[in-house]
C-alpha cells in the first residue's frame, strides 16, 4: 500500500515552481503499520500534480524484449558527454527540456520537439544525443546546486552542460508485504522514473542484505518494472500490482 508523506519530506520545490517547468511530485511511502496519522494510512496510489499539456504525455509501460526468467544483474555502465546549447535569447521554458530536481541533480524529464535540444540531437554524435532519463550533472561549471543550475537554463543565452546517462542494473525482489520505500518523482505523465527518497525495513533491505556488489541506495531510481518503462504514473501502479518475485531496474546517477 502506499500513502501520502507529509510534505516536509521535499526539501526544495513545491508541486510546480511558478513560471517554470520543474515539478516535484509529492512524496509517497509504503507503510507497515495501520494509524489514523496521514504519514502512515494506508491508501492506493493516487496520482497527485500539475496536469501538463496536451501531446506531452508520455506512452504507458513500454514492453521490454529481456526475460525475467535469468537473473542478470551486471550493471550497464554509465556515460557521461558534454553539450552545448545557445539561443538567440534566454529560454524560459529550459531550452525545451522539462527538468525535474531531486535535490542534487536535474533529471530530463522530457525533450519538447521544437526546441534547442531537440535541434542539437538532430546533429548530435551517436549516443550523445540527449534523452529523457538523462542527468545534468553541472551547468556553466555549477554542480550538486540544481537551483541554480536551473537559474542558468532559463536566464542565459547559451549554456554548457555535463550530462550523464546513468549506469542501469536489475533487483530481484520479493514482493509480499510493504515496499518500505518512500519515493519522489516529477509530474505523473512526464518523466521516467521513480526517485527513491528513502528506505527501510523490506524487501530492499533484504536484497541489500544479500548482495553487497549491487546495493539499492537512497536517490538510486526505478526505471522499469518487470522488464517495463514509462512514466512515473505507470511504474508506480506497476509496482503495487506486481506480487511475488519482482524484476526492477535501477538507474544510478556518477557518485562525485
Amino acid at each position: 500500500h502506499w500513502a501520502p508523506r507529509h510534505a516536509a519530506l521535499v526539501r526544495r520545490a513545491p508541486a510546480r515552481i511558478p513560471g517554470g517547468d520543474m515539478f516535484l511530485q509529492r512524496a509517497l511511502c509504503c507503510c507497515v503499520a495501520d494509524s489514523t496519522d496521514a504519514n502512515v494510512a494506508k491508501i492506493d496510489i493516487v496520482a497527485e500534480g500539475y496536469s501538463g499539456e496536451a501531446g506531452d504525455r508520455q506512452v504507458d509501460l513500454i514492453p521490454a524484449v529481456s526475460s525475467l526468467e535469468e537473473e542478470d544483474t551486471s550493471p550497464q555502465p554509465a556515460m557521461t558527454f558534454v553539450v552545448d546549447l545557445s539561443s538567440d535569447e534566454p529560454r524560459k521554458d529550459n531550452f525545451g527540456a522539462l527538468l525535474f530536481d531531486d535535490g542534487e541533480v536535474l533529471e530530463i524529464a522530457m525533450v519538447r520537439p521544437d526546441g534547442p535540444i531537440a535541434r542539437y540531437n538532430e546533429s548530435a554524435e551517436e549516443n550523445k544525443d540527449v534523452r529523457p532519463g538523462d542527468l545534468v550533472v553541472s551547468t556553466n561549471g555549477i554542480s550538486r546546486q540544481p537551483l541554480k543550475m536551473l537559474a542558468e537554463w532559463r536566464n542565459r543565452q547559451s549554456i554548457k552542460c555535463e550530462i550523464c546517462r546513468p549506469m542501469r542494473f536489475n533487483v530481484f525482489i520479493d514482493k509480499s508485504g510493504p515496499l518500505g520505500i518512500n519515493v519522489v518523482h516529477s509530474h505523473p505523465s512526464k518523466g521516467t522514473s521513480l526517485v527513491l527518497d528513502s528506505i527501510s525495513e523490506g524487501p530492499f533491505t533484504r536484497w541489500n542484505d544479500d548482495h553487497p556488489g549491487t546495493t539499492v541506495r537512497r536517490l538510486d531510481r526505478i526505471v522499469a518494472v518487470n522488464g517495463a518503462s514509462g512514466t512515473p504514473e505507470s511504474l508506480k501502479a506497476a509496482l503495487q500490482s506486481s506480487s511475488g518475485r519482482t524484476q526492477l531496474t535501477i538507474a544510478r546517477k556518477p557518485q562525485h
